[in-house]
């Protein structure tokens, strides 16, 4: 889901995935979640999930050099 908005991208080096810091995929994400949450899922718990991952996630990999 969140790959598929944009609102991650996967490091090419070590397969680490980050956040691209796009609103617009972020609220692409949210809208995802609202719609058409998993099923099983409810559409709270998955707008809470996205929530969750995105802020656990930063917009660099932790085995690349800084700079």
């Amino acid at each position: 889901m969140l790959q598929d908005a944009g609102a991650i991208q996967e490091c090419e080096a070590h397969g680490w995935a980050k956040e691209r810091a796009d609103p617009h995929a972020r609220e692409q994400a949210f809208g995802i979640a609202t719609q058409n949450p998993p099923t099983g899922v409810s559409r709270e718990d998955a707008v809470a999930e996205v929530r969750h991952v995105l802020d656990s996630i930063g917009d660099t990999c932790p085995e690349c050099p800084p700079g």
